[in-house]
């Protein structure tokens, strides 16, 4: 079993990492632009960020459905899913872009930056709305090729798509028109396109999707309301993560500049233990549905148990690490003695919840994986905002000098999360439910 995670986890991994270079290239290039335009692509990364868990509207339901029909053998509810989902991504592209794309730069203004950064960030935003009619079919399509367990698939697009936004950044941004933070723009919806265009092809060479399937598969009301049942709850436990992130940065400024450079740079150091974690996770929401579609509801439970193990396992690893190490890793990207402080603390009262993080990463997955996405979501809104937020808040209120006991508000959130998970998780009816 362990095997088999590991074979579908690797490539997802190289995919995360890979979408992290995505954007540390983009920010390499902006960067010799000045401070200006960096700033303004990061509010626009912070912007984007919140948009990206909405594509899961789609894609969790997706991966639900073709993971538990690829199970149970059926190929035409394979069929229905992947031409309904796709409709549903453009779909889902064009209500976005009508909403958001008049509305830019009073969205860039909620961050109250001066005017340079509101004219820079809403150009760049304006070329990214429009490509979210090739972002998120392409993150569709990558559900698709998770679901039937061709993870390998994914990571090759994502490889191509980095090389072409690799190539095309400076050829953009310095050289042709020398359009600066929209050339960035332009060469990131390029690189989708070429991503979802090859994704396309690679299904239509493998029969996957084709014309005559087109012809006999029909878009419904039953199949749309059947993706979205499992997606709309997935995509609200998706953007309250960055939500809630966004505005715990307001409560930790009231701590100071340096409370707010050494929280970035912890939660930055963190995030890459995402990287490996979202393998395990999704190696295991794939093998869920999988078994489930298949009546094998033993082996569900025992993978998630497995890719538990798996994830602990190396976050034991990096908890010692961030713990015994703290002050060295935060002064890699800061001197400031105070920033060092603060950026320690903040890891030496998190490094210990890691392990806890990874446990409810893989409780979502089973959750995920069998498309009862309700309880993973009920988890996620209780902790982040009841518990994250409201703890945190009121600690700035009453011990405004003690900004570890934000940290604790964090832990709190972490181990309320896990409660909740598995009091759902435990009632195992993730392993009967009917999508």
């Amino acid at each position: 079993m362990k095997k088999r995670i590991l074979q579908l986890a690797w490539p997802v991994m190289i995919s995360s990492l890979l979408n992290t270079t995505f954007i540390t290239v983009d920010l390499f290039w902006i960067g010799k632009l000045g401070k200006i335009e960096i700033a303004a692509v990061s509010i626009a990364g912070a912007v984007m960020g919140i948009i990206y868990p909405l594509a899961m509207v789609i894609s969790s339901g997706t991966l639900a459905l073709i993971a538990r029909f690829k199970g149970k053998e059926d190929p035409i509810a394979i069929e229905n899913t992947i031409i309904n989902s796709l409709f549903l991504s453009f779909v889902f592209s064009f209500f976005l872009f009508v909403i958001l794309f008049p509305l830019t730069s009073q969205i860039v203004s909620l961050f109250k930056p001066e005017s340079a950064l509101i004219r820079d960030a809403t150009q760049y935003l304006h070329i990214m709305f429009i490509g979210l009619f090739f972002l998120i079919p392409l993150i569709n399509t990558n559900a698709v090729y998770y679901a039937i367990g061709d993870t390998k698939t994914a990571m090759f697009i994502g490889i191509i798509t980095n090389i072409v936004n690799i190539v095309l950044d400076p050829i953009f941004i310095f050289g042709i028109g020398k359009m600066g933070v929209q050339g960035a723009a332009i060469a990131s919806i390029i690189s989708n396109l070429a991503g979802l265009i090859i994704s396309i092809v690679i299904l239509a060479k493998r029969r996957v999707i084709s014309l005559s399937l087109l012809k006999r598969t029909k878009i419904t009301y039953f199949w749309l309301k059947r993706i979205l049942n499992i997606g709309i709850p997935s995509s609200l436990q998706g953007i309250t993560r960055p939500l809630t992130g966004a505005l715990l940065y307001r409560i930790i400024s009231m701590y100071g500049t340096d409370a707010i450079a050494g929280f970035g740079i912890g939660v930055n150091i963190l995030g890459w233990m995402f990287i490996y974690l979202n393998g395990f996770a999704s190696a295991s929401s794939i093998l869920v549905g999988q078994h489930i579609g298949s009546g094998q509801t033993r082996k569900a439970e025992n993978t998630v148990w497995h890719s538990s193990n798996l994830g602990v396992g190396i976050q034991i690893l990096f908890s010692l690490t961030f713990f015994i190490f703290a002050p060295l890793i935060i002064s890699i990207f800061n001197h400031d003695p105070d920033v060092i402080r603060i950026g320690a603390s903040y890891l030496h009262f998190i490094s210990p919840i890691i392990l806890i993080v990874a446990v409810n990463m893989m409780i979502r997955s089973a959750f995920q994986g069998s498309g009862d996405t309700k309880p993973p979501m009920i988890a996620s809104v209780i902790s982040n905002w009841g518990i994250k937020l409201g703890v945190a808040w009121l600690f700035s209120i009453f011990f405004k000098n003690n900004i570890a006991l934000i940290w604790i508000a964090i832990d709190l959130s972490v181990v309320s999360e896990f409660f909740i998970l598995f009091f759902y998780y435990r009632k195992k009816y993730w392993l009967k439910k009917i999508i």
